[in-house]
């Protein structure tokens, strides 16, 4: 009776138009249901884990990341942000560098470049280049900048991209976390 009803929900939504990974999904549950209430088994049935992504694959995509092009990744990675803003003797607006770490390595040295965001929400493509020998005390107008950072001295480069607000007047630090 079991096996019937999980035939019939699993024709019923396959007619009703979900994709082909919700149908085995669904077929898959009711199957291990009918056979769990049969054989009466008490442990309860381990999540799906290995779904495929829109490819079909089972592989993770990856994203070729140029820190030179004036483009935004299809993702933020890592993370960046503005720890905090200061005043400063002069009243000039600058960046410095608070923290640049990767969780797993600890603290590593980067390159980065800032791409301002125009009036429209485009990346201007004049960029600032900004790093670990670098890092004092950088002068810059004010603005929205998106940023795009890859560790150096690593085995395996890691990147940190987003989009950071530069307040005026002020001497902003900023945190870079690696992914």
């Amino acid at each position: 009776m079991k096996t019937q009803l999980a035939l019939l929900f699993t024709a019923i939504t396959a007619l009703s138009g979900c994709s082909t990974t919700t149908v085995e999904r669904t077929v898959k549950d009711g199957v291990n249901g009918a056979i769990n209430g049969i054989l009466g088994s008490t442990s309860p049935s381990a999540p799906v884990t290995n779904t495929p992504n829109q490819s079909g694959n089972y592989s993770v995509k990856r994203e070729k990341i140029y820190i030179l092009d004036a483009k935004k990744t299809s993702r933020d990675y890592g993370q960046t942000t503005i720890s905090k803003s200061e005043r400063n003797p002069n009243e000039k607006t600058r960046l410095t560098v608070e923290r640049s770490f990767h969780p797993r390595i600890g603290n590593v040295a980067f390159e980065a470049y800032l791409y301002e965001y125009s009036p429209e929400g485009w990346l201007i493509n004049t960029r600032t280049k900004f790093d670990t020998t670098f890092n004092e005390n950088i002068t810059l107008p004010a603005g929205k900048y998106y940023i795009k950072a890859q560790t150096r001295g690593v085995d395996r480069k890691s990147y940190a991209t987003g989009t950071i607000t530069i307040d005026p007047f002020v001497t902003n630090y900023i945190t870079l976390e690696f992914e």
